[in-house]
């Protein structure tokens, strides 16, 4: 593996952002972190996993074209997963160490920070931002294979960015939404549940690349209950 600067990777790409006070609650159900890792802890998860083997810039359809993600992507975990139109084969705990072994035994302290049996995360959906062009638009994690009130648990590490959320029925009825901002920092935790994926969007938006030019991974813990339900909820 080759050395990496994680000072330098772990630069502020999110400006000077703070949460959107306009709003006038925070959605009930988003649970954020800042330090759930120390700075060890960060620098040492990103030297294991930043050259994992299973990391790939794959398609998707896009208004029926096939358009590359703009982002890196790679699963982990015990079963299968459809993320948008994609479904891929997820490396095992074992398969591609030392990443996939250290984001296992991860799952077990996050399970444990919230309460959950030791094995409740069954898959994990990664996401490597190379710089402020690679980005996540506008979506819900609204799967059904995930159930009605998932639990997912997302580890930042590497430059800070944006997290911005919206509720969903003021997009759909044409008005302009509030938004609440998270940064989210090298070792923070943000976890969201209950029915935040039926009433609310979340996103990573862009940074210029002359703000942003620092490597981010993204690590998102989930549940998978019904492997053999590829579809959405309703919108």
């Amino acid at each position: 593996m080759r050395p990496r600067d994680a000072n330098r990777l772990n630069s502020l790409c999110a400006g000077d952002q703070k949460v959107n006070s306009s709003f006038r609650t925070a959605p009930e159900k988003i649970t954020f972190y800042k330090h759930f890792l120390t700075k060890l802890e960060a620098d040492e998860l990103l030297q294991a996993t930043v050259d994992a083997r299973s990391w790939a810039r794959t398609p998707v359809t896009f208004f029926g074209k096939k358009v590359l993600q703009p982002r890196d992507t790679a699963f982990f975990g015990t079963k299968l997963y459809t993320y948008s139109d994609e479904r891929r084969q997820p490396t095992g705990w074992q398969d591609d160490p030392p990443a996939s072994t250290a984001l296992h035994e991860l799952g077990h302290r996050i399970e444990t920070a919230l309460g959950l049996p030791t094995e409740w995360f069954n898959v994990i959906l990664a996401n490597r931002y190379h710089n402020g062009r690679d980005f996540m638009g506008w979506h819900s994690d609204n799967e059904r294979s995930l159930g009605d009130e998932p639990i997912i648990a997302s580890i930042s590490i590497g430059a800070q960015r944006r997290f911005l959320v919206r509720l969903r029925a003021a997009y759909h009825t044409g008005d302009t939404p509030e938004k609440i901002e998270y940064v989210l920092e090298h070792g923070s935790l943000l976890v969201m549940s209950g029915k935040m994926q039926s009433f609310y969007q979340h996103s990573l938006p862009k940074v210029a690349l002359s703000k942003c030019n620092s490597l981010r991974l993204n690590f998102t813990y989930r549940r998978v209950v019904n492997e053999s339900d590829h579809s959405k909820n309703q919108e």
